[in-house]
């Protein structure tokens, strides 16, 4: 996110506490939550596909 109070990107959680994500200079691309670019950023998560 920016400054806004709503998420501007969104990625797919992967495991191993890595997502995939659309970089505007990459493409799509793998990055760590532990990198301290995304750790500042990253505002939460939500399950999609309910677990059988």
């Amino acid at each position: 996110t920016s400054k806004r109070k709503t998420p501007s990107h969104i990625g797919i959680y992967i495991g191993a506490n890595r997502f995939a994500h659309a970089s505007s200079s990459l493409g799509v691309t793998i990055s760590s939550l532990n990198d301290p670019y995304w750790r500042k950023r990253y505002t939460g998560a939500r399950r999609v596909i309910p677990r059988d």
